[in-house]
Parts: C-alpha cells; structure tokens; sequence
C-alpha cells in the first residue's frame, strides 16, 4: 500500500476522508431480507465465501505482506459468537480481518445503507455477509431481530464503531455505541481489534497493514443493559487506544507517516 499525504479535519470525525461513489435512492423497507435464506441462497453465499477467503488470503499475505498478532484469541471464543470491532482506516480493513482472522465463522459486517446504492454491488454485497444499517424505523425492527438471531445462535457481526473511513489514520476517534447496544443485549462479548501500519523496509514510501486481535470484553453480570453498553464502550475504547500508542512512534504517529493533521478552514 502507497503512502499518500492526507489531511484529518479533527474538528469534524463525523465524516469520510475518502469519498466512495455508492449510488443513490436504495433504501431498506419493512419487507427487506438482511440476509441469504433457504437451501440455495445459503448454498450461492457460503461458495462466494470460500472463493473469496481463498483468494484475498492469498493476495494479503503475499502481496500486501499483512501481518496478524494473537489471532488465536479469536479462535479461543470461535463458538461463543459475539461482536468484532475495528478502527476503519483502510477500504479492505474488514475484509482482512474477515479472510485471515474470523475466516469460515461466516461474520455478517454492518456497514452503512448507502453502500448498497449501486445495484450489482448490493448484490454481492449481500451474499458475501453484508448486512445494511437500515435509515427507516419501518425496517429497524426486523434489522434488529436479524441481528438479536445472530448473535443468540452463536454468530458474530462486525462493526467499525467509529463509523466512517479515514484511511491510515493512527489516532482512534470517537465511538458510537450501536455495537455496545447489541453485545449488551444479547449478552455477548465484544472482541475489539486494531488495524495498524508499518513502514516497509525495502519500499520506504510503502506502508503494510498490522493486525491485532486484543482479549474480549464481557458483560459485566452485575451491570444493567445500559450501564454494560457504556462499560463496554469504555473498556474497548481504552484498550484499542492504549495498542495504537504503544504501536506508533511516541507523539510522532503522523510523522511515522509523513501525514499533518489540518482543520477546515
């Protein structure tokens, strides 16, 4: 991956540094299926799948020399199900964590409504385990129920809890709490993960991509729904922190990577 010059407008994380064409006028409704149902639509998704984590494994180790640290902590709670959490700074970041780390556990990513706006890629997009965050009340209720089935079978999604793309970004921004709300209901742990970058040694204007699995965080059994989402919030948010300043240059992360932080003017 080539290192480019970015600017961050730290004033504002409520936004995407990278902008992306998705289309226009998809929306979910009430009647929407989130995700493959029936014999063949779960046969046609799990052969994507397959065909997909073959080949981006392929791709990532050898040519984007991606590097996992503990990825075992994830294979120690592979049965128990529960909610992956990532800092979103690269456009294939999930998709990593999906094809060298969660693998076959076929984890549904809860990515933003908007990305299904071109037709031939909401078509993909659904049959390789992504689920849309609905924008109408009418398809919430049944968006949440898929998700509660998910999670109550044992089953994993995966949220960016920061909620938009600043690419190569090695701060952590803000977080919303939609993946804190759904471990909390569903009683399952959040297992949080940090996507770095380190500087190529041949090709110094390169950068390749780290990838951290850190301990899961459980519910706390004496804690309320309410109070649990923010603990859990909370302890992810720290965690996740504390790795990325121990993995960056001390007070020098932009430097690292010839980057400047600006805000708008």
């Amino acid at each position: 991956m080539k290192n480019k010059h970015t600017s961050y407008p730290e004033d504002n994380f409520a936004q995407h540094i990278a902008q992306v064409n998705t289309g226009k006028g998809f929306k979910c409704d009430e009647k929407y299926q989130f995700v493959p149902k029936g014999f063949f639509q779960k046969a046609f998704s799990y052969t994507i799948l397959f065909i997909a984590c073959v080949v981006f494994t392929f791709y990532f180790y050898v040519f984007q020399h991606v590097k996992i640290i503990d990825k075992k902590k994830f294979k120690k709670i592979k049965k128990e199900g529960g909610v992956v959490i990532f800092n979103h700074v690269n456009f294939m970041d999930i998709v990593m964590i999906d094809a060298l780390i969660t693998r076959f556990s076929f984890i549904k990513i809860l990515t933003l409504e908007e990305s299904f706006g071109v037709p031939i890629a909401r078509f993909f997009m659904k049959y390789v385990n992504c689920v849309p965050i609905p924008t109408s009340f009418k398809a919430h209720k049944n968006f949440l129920k898929t998700i509660d089935d998910i999670l109550d079978n044992n089953g994993f999604i995966a949220v960016a809890p920061e909620g938009f793309l600043w690419p190569y970004y090695p701060g952590l921004r803000p977080f919303y709490e939609g993946a804190f709300r759904f471990a909390s209901r569903s009683n399952k742990p959040v297992i949080p993960m940090t996507v770095m970058f380190r500087k190529g040694r041949i090709l110094k204007n390169h950068v390749y991509p780290v990838i951290k699995v850190l301990d899961p965080i459980y519910p706390d059994k004496n804690l309320d729904r309410k109070e649990n989402e923010k603990m859990l919030s909370k302890s992810s948010f720290e965690a996740m922190k504390k790795t990325l300043e121990e993995f960056y240059p001390e007070n020098t992360p932009y430097l690292h990577f010839n980057y400047e932080v600006k805000k708008d003017e």
